[in-house]
Protein backbone atom coordinates (compact mmCIF):
# COMPACT_ATOMS: atom_id res chain seq x y z
CA UNK A 1 0.00 0.00 0.00
CA UNK A 2 0.98 3.31 -0.61
CA UNK A 3 1.04 4.72 2.98
CA UNK A 4 3.06 1.78 4.28
CA UNK A 5 5.73 2.61 1.58
CA UNK A 6 6.06 6.11 2.20
CA UNK A 7 6.05 5.08 6.24
CA UNK A 8 8.68 2.48 5.67
CA UNK A 9 10.68 5.18 3.57
CA UNK A 10 10.58 7.44 6.32
CA UNK A 11 11.72 4.94 9.16
CA UNK A 12 14.46 3.43 6.32
CA UNK A 13 16.03 7.38 5.74
CA UNK A 14 16.30 8.40 9.21
CA UNK A 15 17.50 5.03 10.31
CA UNK A 16 19.98 5.35 7.56
CA UNK A 17 21.03 8.73 8.63
CA UNK A 18 21.67 7.07 12.21
CA UNK A 19 24.22 4.72 10.14
CA UNK A 20 25.83 7.20 8.04
CA UNK A 21 26.29 9.26 11.18
CA UNK A 22 27.59 6.27 12.82
CA UNK A 23 30.40 5.98 10.72
CA UNK A 24 32.03 9.56 10.96
CA UNK A 25 32.58 8.77 14.22
CA UNK A 26 35.69 6.43 14.18
CA UNK A 27 37.97 9.20 15.86
CA UNK A 28 35.54 8.73 18.66
CA UNK A 29 35.29 4.85 18.73
CA UNK A 30 36.29 4.15 21.88
CA UNK A 31 33.89 6.19 23.41
CA UNK A 32 31.13 4.79 21.36
CA UNK A 33 32.19 0.96 21.53
CA UNK A 34 31.52 1.68 25.34
CA UNK A 35 27.96 2.99 24.74
CA UNK A 36 26.37 1.12 21.81
CA UNK A 37 24.87 -1.38 24.02
CA UNK A 38 21.05 -2.75 24.71
CA UNK A 39 20.25 -5.86 25.79
CA UNK A 40 17.89 -8.71 24.27
CA UNK A 41 14.36 -8.83 26.22
CA UNK A 42 13.36 -11.61 27.75
CA UNK A 43 10.35 -12.22 25.22
CA UNK A 44 12.31 -11.90 22.60
CA UNK A 45 10.97 -14.41 18.86
CA UNK A 46 14.00 -15.58 17.60
CA UNK A 47 11.26 -16.64 14.89
CA UNK A 48 11.85 -13.19 13.26
CA UNK A 49 15.57 -14.39 12.15
CA UNK A 50 14.48 -17.51 10.19
CA UNK A 51 13.17 -18.03 6.87
CA UNK A 52 8.61 -17.77 7.42
CA UNK A 53 8.64 -21.97 6.09
CA UNK A 54 10.50 -22.62 9.44
CA UNK A 55 8.02 -21.90 12.10
CA UNK A 56 10.25 -21.03 15.13
CA UNK A 57 8.32 -19.01 18.02
CA UNK A 58 8.98 -18.54 21.50
CA UNK A 59 5.72 -17.38 22.87
CA UNK A 60 3.33 -19.30 20.60
CA UNK A 61 1.46 -20.23 22.69
CA UNK A 62 0.87 -16.54 23.77
CA UNK A 63 0.15 -15.40 20.36
CA UNK A 64 -2.85 -12.74 20.31
CA UNK A 65 -3.64 -12.50 23.99
CA UNK A 66 -0.84 -10.54 25.46
CA UNK A 67 -2.01 -7.33 27.44
CA UNK A 68 -0.88 -3.76 26.60
CA UNK A 69 1.48 -3.67 29.89
CA UNK A 70 2.89 -6.80 29.72
CA UNK A 71 4.00 -5.73 25.82
CA UNK A 72 5.41 -2.42 27.30
CA UNK A 73 7.37 -4.52 30.03
CA UNK A 74 8.77 -6.06 26.93
CA UNK A 75 9.88 -3.19 25.49
CA UNK A 76 11.49 -1.56 28.14
CA UNK A 77 13.87 -4.87 29.00
CA UNK A 78 14.64 -5.14 25.14
CA UNK A 79 15.36 -1.24 25.28
CA UNK A 80 17.46 -0.85 28.55
CA UNK A 81 21.06 -2.36 28.20
CA UNK A 82 24.38 -1.64 28.89
CA UNK A 83 24.37 1.42 27.27
CA UNK A 84 23.09 3.19 30.25
CA UNK A 85 26.65 3.08 31.54
CA UNK A 86 27.91 5.11 29.44
CA UNK A 87 25.59 7.86 29.58
CA UNK A 88 27.06 9.29 32.83
CA UNK A 89 30.44 10.06 30.34
CA UNK A 90 27.75 11.52 27.62
CA UNK A 91 26.21 14.02 30.08
CA UNK A 92 29.64 14.77 31.32
CA UNK A 93 30.32 16.41 27.79
CA UNK A 94 27.57 18.08 27.02
CA UNK A 95 26.26 19.24 30.72
CA UNK A 96 22.97 18.05 32.39
CA UNK A 97 20.88 20.54 30.71
CA UNK A 98 21.83 19.40 27.38
CA UNK A 99 21.84 15.88 27.85
CA UNK A 100 18.11 15.94 29.13
CA UNK A 101 17.44 17.46 26.41
CA UNK A 102 19.67 14.47 23.82
CA UNK A 103 17.31 11.99 26.21
CA UNK A 104 14.25 13.42 25.40
CA UNK A 105 15.13 13.63 21.66
CA UNK A 106 16.13 10.23 21.37
CA UNK A 107 12.93 9.19 22.96
CA UNK A 108 10.93 11.02 20.73
CA UNK A 109 12.19 10.63 17.67
CA UNK A 110 12.39 6.64 18.62
CA UNK A 111 9.11 6.54 19.47
CA UNK A 112 7.76 8.15 16.65
CA UNK A 113 9.56 6.06 14.32
CA UNK A 114 8.22 3.15 16.35
CA UNK A 115 4.41 3.92 15.65
CA UNK A 116 5.19 4.87 12.62
CA UNK A 117 6.60 1.22 11.37
CA UNK A 118 3.33 -0.18 13.96
CA UNK A 119 0.96 1.77 11.79
CA UNK A 120 2.50 0.28 8.64
CA UNK A 121 2.61 -3.09 10.24
CA UNK A 122 -1.08 -3.11 10.51
CA UNK A 123 -1.75 -1.08 7.16
CA UNK A 124 0.08 -4.42 5.28
CA UNK A 125 -1.82 -6.85 7.09
CA UNK A 126 -5.30 -5.82 6.73
CA UNK A 127 -4.29 -5.50 3.48
CA UNK A 128 -2.38 -8.48 2.62
CA UNK A 129 -3.83 -10.63 5.21
CA UNK A 130 -0.40 -11.76 6.06
CA UNK A 131 1.66 -11.24 9.68
CA UNK A 132 4.41 -8.93 9.16
CA UNK A 133 7.06 -10.76 12.18
CA UNK A 134 9.84 -8.97 11.08
CA UNK A 135 11.41 -6.05 9.29
CA UNK A 136 12.13 -7.92 6.21
CA UNK A 137 8.55 -8.70 5.56
CA UNK A 138 7.50 -4.89 5.83
CA UNK A 139 10.39 -4.14 3.23
CA UNK A 140 9.36 -7.50 1.13
CA UNK A 141 5.42 -6.14 1.06
CA UNK A 142 6.74 -2.71 0.55
CA UNK A 143 9.39 -2.54 -2.78
CA UNK A 144 9.26 -6.81 -3.03
CA UNK A 145 12.74 -9.25 -2.90
CA UNK A 146 14.88 -6.64 -3.53
CA UNK A 147 13.33 -4.75 -0.68
CA UNK A 148 13.64 -7.21 1.48
CA UNK A 149 17.23 -8.78 0.83
CA UNK A 150 18.42 -5.00 1.74
CA UNK A 151 16.76 -5.12 4.88
CA UNK A 152 18.37 -8.17 5.87
CA UNK A 153 21.60 -6.87 5.04
CA UNK A 154 20.98 -4.09 7.27
CA UNK A 155 19.94 -6.09 9.75
CA UNK A 156 22.97 -8.23 9.94
CA UNK A 157 25.65 -5.77 9.70
CA UNK A 158 23.81 -4.14 12.26
CA UNK A 159 23.98 -7.24 14.66
CA UNK A 160 27.62 -7.92 13.78
CA UNK A 161 28.26 -4.42 14.84
CA UNK A 162 26.60 -4.95 18.54
CA UNK A 163 28.21 -8.32 18.52
CA UNK A 164 31.97 -6.57 18.17
CA UNK A 165 30.74 -3.57 20.59
CA UNK A 166 29.57 -6.46 22.75
CA UNK A 167 33.37 -7.96 23.23
CA UNK A 168 34.84 -5.48 23.66
CA UNK A 169 32.41 -4.10 26.48
CA UNK A 170 32.66 -7.67 28.01
CA UNK A 171 36.78 -7.62 28.51
CA UNK A 172 36.39 -4.07 30.18
CA UNK A 173 34.39 -5.64 32.81
CA UNK A 174 36.33 -9.13 32.92
CA UNK A 175 39.52 -6.70 33.38
CA UNK A 176 37.91 -4.77 36.44
CA UNK A 177 36.49 -8.11 38.08
CA UNK A 178 40.42 -9.74 37.43
CA UNK A 179 43.51 -8.41 36.21
CA UNK A 180 45.82 -9.76 34.46
CA UNK A 181 45.38 -10.62 31.85
CA UNK A 182 44.80 -6.85 31.21
CA UNK A 183 41.64 -5.81 29.25
CA UNK A 184 42.56 -6.50 25.36
CA UNK A 185 43.37 -10.18 26.83
CA UNK A 186 40.32 -10.75 27.90
CA UNK A 187 38.96 -9.90 25.05
CA UNK A 188 40.46 -12.40 23.14
CA UNK A 189 39.68 -15.00 26.06
CA UNK A 190 36.37 -14.02 25.73
CA UNK A 191 35.98 -14.41 21.77
CA UNK A 192 37.58 -17.78 21.97
CA UNK A 193 34.84 -19.16 24.55
CA UNK A 194 32.09 -17.21 22.46
CA UNK A 195 33.40 -18.80 18.89
CA UNK A 196 32.24 -22.71 20.56
CA UNK A 197 28.81 -20.68 21.09
CA UNK A 198 28.61 -19.49 17.91
CA UNK A 199 27.43 -23.00 17.28
CA UNK A 200 24.62 -23.58 19.08
CA UNK A 201 21.09 -24.35 17.84
CA UNK A 202 19.13 -24.87 20.63
CA UNK A 203 16.68 -21.96 20.76
CA UNK A 204 15.05 -23.57 24.41
CA UNK A 205 18.61 -23.55 25.96
CA UNK A 206 18.85 -20.15 24.96
CA UNK A 207 15.04 -19.19 25.86
CA UNK A 208 15.94 -20.45 29.26
CA UNK A 209 18.77 -18.37 30.75
CA UNK A 210 17.24 -15.38 28.69
CA UNK A 211 15.47 -14.16 32.43
CA UNK A 212 18.80 -13.74 33.91
CA UNK A 213 19.75 -10.52 31.27
CA UNK A 214 16.34 -9.11 33.15
CA UNK A 215 17.46 -9.64 36.08
CA UNK A 216 20.76 -7.98 35.11
CA UNK A 217 19.24 -5.23 33.73
CA UNK A 218 17.66 -4.33 37.40
CA UNK A 219 20.99 -4.65 38.77
CA UNK A 220 22.48 -1.35 36.71
CA UNK A 221 20.68 1.21 38.08
CA UNK A 222 20.91 -0.25 41.90
CA UNK A 223 24.99 -0.68 41.27
CA UNK A 224 24.65 3.08 39.82
CA UNK A 225 22.89 4.23 42.83
CA UNK A 226 25.54 2.53 45.38
CA UNK A 227 28.69 3.52 43.20
CA UNK A 228 27.21 7.21 43.32
CA UNK A 229 26.78 7.27 47.47
CA UNK A 230 30.43 6.01 47.82
CA UNK A 231 31.57 8.86 44.77
CA UNK A 232 29.89 11.55 46.79
CA UNK A 233 31.60 10.51 49.87
CA UNK A 234 35.00 10.99 48.29
CA UNK A 235 33.83 14.55 46.82
CA UNK A 236 34.81 12.98 43.51
CA UNK A 237 32.69 15.84 41.64
CA UNK A 238 33.98 18.93 43.43
CA UNK A 239 34.30 22.05 41.04
CA UNK A 240 32.29 20.04 38.01
CA UNK A 241 30.41 22.60 36.38
CA UNK A 242 27.36 20.57 36.27
CA UNK A 243 25.20 22.92 33.57
CA UNK A 244 28.23 23.06 30.87
CA UNK A 245 26.27 25.99 28.97
CA UNK A 246 29.21 27.31 27.29
CA UNK A 247 32.43 25.73 26.13
CA UNK A 248 31.03 22.37 24.85
CA UNK A 249 32.77 20.80 22.10
CA UNK A 250 31.26 20.70 18.98
CA UNK A 251 33.42 17.78 17.73
CA UNK A 252 31.36 16.22 20.80
CA UNK A 253 27.46 16.60 19.65
CA UNK A 254 27.46 14.45 16.79
CA UNK A 255 28.47 11.60 19.12
CA UNK A 256 26.41 12.42 21.80
CA UNK A 257 23.32 12.41 19.10
CA UNK A 258 24.45 9.02 17.47
CA UNK A 259 24.78 7.46 21.12
CA UNK A 260 21.86 8.77 22.31
CA UNK A 261 19.69 7.29 19.14
CA UNK A 262 21.16 3.96 19.60
CA UNK A 263 20.05 3.67 23.58
CA UNK A 264 16.64 3.67 22.68
CA UNK A 265 14.79 2.27 19.27
CA UNK A 266 13.54 -1.33 19.52
CA UNK A 267 12.10 -1.21 16.15
CA UNK A 268 13.11 -4.85 15.07
CA UNK A 269 10.31 -6.59 17.54
CA UNK A 270 7.74 -3.98 17.10
CA UNK A 271 6.46 -6.03 14.58
CA UNK A 272 6.19 -9.54 17.06
CA UNK A 273 5.39 -7.68 19.87
CA UNK A 274 2.03 -6.38 17.77
CA UNK A 275 0.94 -9.66 16.86
CA UNK A 276 1.43 -11.01 19.94
CA UNK A 277 -0.74 -8.29 21.74
CA UNK A 278 -4.99 -9.24 21.91
CA UNK A 279 -5.58 -5.70 21.21
CA UNK A 280 -3.41 -4.63 18.58
CA UNK A 281 -4.81 -0.96 18.71
CA UNK A 282 -2.83 -0.32 21.65
CA UNK A 283 0.20 -0.68 20.61
CA UNK A 284 0.76 2.75 20.57
CA UNK A 285 -0.07 3.31 24.29
CA UNK A 286 2.79 0.72 24.96
CA UNK A 287 5.26 2.09 22.94
CA UNK A 288 4.89 5.81 24.69
CA UNK A 289 4.66 4.44 27.88
CA UNK A 290 7.61 2.00 28.09
CA UNK A 291 9.54 5.10 25.69
CA UNK A 292 8.59 7.48 28.77
CA UNK A 293 9.40 4.92 31.73
CA UNK A 294 13.25 3.83 29.98
CA UNK A 295 14.03 7.85 29.22
CA UNK A 296 13.45 8.80 33.07
CA UNK A 297 15.33 5.64 34.07
CA UNK A 298 18.45 7.05 31.71
CA UNK A 299 18.12 10.28 33.30
CA UNK A 300 18.02 9.31 36.76
CA UNK A 301 21.02 7.31 36.08
CA UNK A 302 23.12 9.83 34.11
CA UNK A 303 22.49 12.73 36.02
CA UNK A 304 23.23 10.67 39.31
CA UNK A 305 26.36 9.52 38.12
CA UNK A 306 27.74 12.81 36.66
CA UNK A 307 26.57 14.64 39.77
CA UNK A 308 28.62 12.35 41.74
CA UNK A 309 31.42 11.36 39.86
CA UNK A 310 31.94 14.71 38.11
CA UNK A 311 33.87 15.49 34.72
CA UNK A 312 36.57 12.84 35.30
CA UNK A 313 33.91 9.70 34.79
CA UNK A 314 34.99 7.49 32.77
CA UNK A 315 33.21 5.98 29.30
CA UNK A 316 31.80 2.66 31.03
CA UNK A 317 30.84 4.05 34.46
CA UNK A 318 32.34 0.73 35.78
CA UNK A 319 35.76 1.96 35.53
CA UNK A 320 35.19 4.75 37.71
CA UNK A 321 34.76 2.87 40.74
CA UNK A 322 38.40 2.67 42.05
CA UNK A 323 39.95 4.93 44.69
CA UNK A 324 43.21 4.38 45.79
CA UNK A 325 44.04 1.34 43.36
CA UNK A 326 41.23 -0.22 45.42
CA UNK A 327 38.07 -1.22 43.28
CA UNK A 328 34.30 -0.98 44.94
CA UNK A 329 31.93 -3.56 46.09
CA UNK A 330 29.33 -1.89 43.95
CA UNK A 331 32.06 -1.83 41.04
CA UNK A 332 32.49 -5.62 41.08
CA UNK A 333 28.91 -6.08 41.71
CA UNK A 334 28.18 -3.94 38.26
CA UNK A 335 30.88 -5.28 36.19
CA UNK A 336 29.88 -8.90 37.38
CA UNK A 337 26.48 -7.90 36.27
CA UNK A 338 27.87 -6.73 33.07
CA UNK A 339 29.25 -9.79 31.98
CA UNK A 340 26.22 -12.26 33.54
CA UNK A 341 24.26 -10.39 30.79
CA UNK A 342 26.60 -10.60 27.92
CA UNK A 343 27.23 -14.22 28.00
CA UNK A 344 23.31 -14.26 28.19
CA UNK A 345 22.69 -11.88 25.44
CA UNK A 346 25.80 -12.94 22.84
CA UNK A 347 24.38 -16.56 21.97
CA UNK A 348 21.34 -15.34 21.09
CA UNK A 349 22.50 -12.32 18.95
CA UNK A 350 24.67 -15.69 17.56
CA UNK A 351 21.91 -17.55 16.88
CA UNK A 352 20.05 -15.11 14.88
CA UNK A 353 22.56 -13.85 12.99
CA UNK A 354 23.03 -17.57 11.56
CA UNK A 355 19.64 -18.18 11.52
CA UNK A 356 19.09 -15.73 9.08
CA UNK A 357 21.99 -16.11 6.92
CA UNK A 358 21.50 -19.31 6.80
CA UNK A 359 17.61 -18.76 6.11
CA UNK A 360 18.54 -16.60 2.72
CA UNK A 361 19.57 -19.71 0.83
CA UNK A 362 17.11 -21.78 -0.58
CA UNK A 363 15.90 -25.09 0.69
CA UNK A 364 16.88 -26.79 -2.46
CA UNK A 365 20.47 -24.98 -2.21
CA UNK A 366 21.56 -24.82 1.57
CA UNK A 367 24.73 -23.17 2.55
CA UNK A 368 27.32 -25.31 2.43
CA UNK A 369 28.67 -26.89 5.47
CA UNK A 370 32.19 -25.73 5.29
CA UNK A 371 31.21 -22.22 4.56
CA UNK A 372 28.97 -22.56 6.62
CA UNK A 373 31.68 -23.12 9.48
CA UNK A 374 33.59 -20.50 8.13
CA UNK A 375 31.42 -17.66 8.19
CA UNK A 376 30.80 -18.77 12.39
CA UNK A 377 34.01 -18.59 12.81
CA UNK A 378 34.95 -15.65 10.77
CA UNK A 379 32.19 -13.19 12.30
CA UNK A 380 33.81 -13.92 15.88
Amino acid sequence: PACARKRYFVLCSVRLEGVCSAMTMAADAASFVGSVVRQTSLDLDLSRYVSRDEHLPINADERGVVGTAATAMSLITYIVGAGVLALPKLYSTVGIPFGLFLTVAGCCTSMYLCCILSDAVGVIQTATKKRMRTLEDVGGACYGELGRRVTGILINSRIIGKLAVYFVLIGQNLAFLRSPPMYRGWVVLGSGFFMTLAFVRNVKTLQKVAFLGVICSGMYLIMIVLGSIEAQKLNLSEGTDFLRLTGIDRSELLPAVSVMLFCFGPMNVIGNLRNNMAHQEHMSVAIISSHTAVAIFYAIAASLGFYSFGAGVADDITQSMISGGVKWMAGYLLAASVVCKLVVSIPIDLYCLFANIEASYPHDAPMHKGLNVACRLGVV
